[in-house]
């Protein structure tokens, strides 16, 4: 076809938008004007046209109010985490410091082994800490990642069932590949 003679109603339009809530929206792969359209052109989903780039809040779309409860926790557990590394850092210069004390000669062997023996009960005690923290923290992100998956898969399911058929015949690998894709 010649572009000048029939311009693309299509072109300059965006694809449907999905509303989740009242700020974020979400682009449905193919809009059904764009299918009947590029079962007539021949056009690809790949030369859709797509929305601007994503922002970081867009991380934060498929969030429901009761799952964003689980996010400032996974975050504390993390800060607890990181913070516990730089302690360990600490603790373990403090241990070098009274060895060098005792190389130097300014300990005796029994006084140095003593705060040696402290710094290394510390050190335990802030290793069980390490294990409490980063377990929370890696169950956290867990969870909030596959209640977020969850709300992504219902949304996405949803939109599919409001799909015309027609959409669904100008699949060219089919349904079967879609639904494996939205399943895994």
């Amino acid at each position: 076809m010649d572009s000048k003679s029939d311009p693309d109603p299509y072109a300059s339009q965006p694809a449907k938008m999905l509303s989740l809530s009242q700020n974020s929206v979400v682009n449905i792969s193919m809009s059904d004007e764009w299918a009947e359209h590029a079962s007539r052109t021949g056009a690809s989903e790949q030369s859709q046209p797509r929305c601007a780039g994503a922002t970081w809040l867009d991380l934060f779309v498929f969030n429901t109010p009761r799952q964003l409860g689980v996010m400032p926790c996974a975050l504390a557990t993390a800060c607890a985490a990181a913070t516990g590394k730089a302690i360990y850092t600490i603790m373990l210069g403090k241990i070098f410091d009274v060895v060098s004390k005792y190389g130097a000669g300014a300990l005796d062997g029994s006084e140095a082994l003593t705060q040696v023996s402290r710094w290394c009960a510390y050190l335990c005690a802030l290793g069980v800490g390490f294990w409490i923290f980063n377990g929370l923290e890696m169950l956290l992100w867990m969870v909030s990642g596959e209640l977020r998956a969850k709300s992504a898969r219902r949304t996405l399911f949803s939109s599919l069932l409001q799909k015309k058929m027609a959409w669904y015949d100008s699949r060219e690998d089919g349904m079967a590949s879609v639904i494996i894709r939205i399943q895994t």
